[in-house]
Formats: C-alpha cells, sequence, structure tokens
C-alpha cells in the first residue's frame, strides 16, 4: 500500500469514527430532548385533565342540586294543589317528613 493510500485509508477511518461519534452525541441530546418534550407533554395534559374533571365534577353537582331543587318544587306545587302527602312521596321519592315540611 502506498503512502498516498494509508493516508487516504487514515483519513476515511477518523471521518468515520467522528461521524459515528457525532451521530451517538446528537441520539443522545435527541432523545434528552425527546424524553423533556415528552415529560413537559405530560404535566401539561394532567393538569388540563384534571381542570375538566373538576369542572365536570362541578357540572355534576350542579345538576344533581338542580334536580333536586325541581323534585322539591313539584312536591311543593302537588301539596298545595291538595295531592295527600303519601302520595307525593311515593312519586317524588322525597319522605313524608320531608313533603310534610314543604
Amino acid at each position: 500500500m502506498t503512502l498516498e493510500q494509508e493516508v487516504k485509508l487514515a483519513a476515511k477511518h477518523a471521518y468515520q469514527k467522528a461521524y459515528k461519534e457525532a451521530c451517538e452525541k446528537f441520539d443522545k441530546k435527541t432523545e434528552k430532548a425527546y424524553e423533556k418534550g415528552y415529560k413537559e407533554a405530560c404535566e401539561k395534559f394532567d393538569k388540563k385533565a384534571e381542570k375538566f374533571y373538576k369542572k365536570a365534577e362541578i357540572e355534576k353537582v350542579m345538576v344533581v342540586k338542580k334536580a333536586a331543587e325541581e323534585k322539591l318544587e313539584s312536591a311543593r306545587k302537588l301539596k298545595e294543589s291538595g295531592v295527600s302527602v303519601e302520595i307525593i312521596s311515593k312519586c317524588t321519592g322525597l319522605s313524608l317528613e320531608e313533603v310534610e315540611a314543604l
């Protein structure tokens, strides 16, 4: 092998080694950036999910409260109309004491 060929071969090996090291460093940096981005995305998702969950819970409570208020209002109107306490209790699911207290 001539000196020129040896120099070209050494240069080729040096280039390949440097390229491989650069790729490994790039892969590690890319992996770290990906993990960081993934973690941040998960945290943001968790915060949004928590907000939606809380909002849904509040809406659920409001719906239940409104239904209870409507039930009481219906029972009140039935009582004012002269319907017996027993029938109102049976139809609304309210206790006799609750209906009598209206």
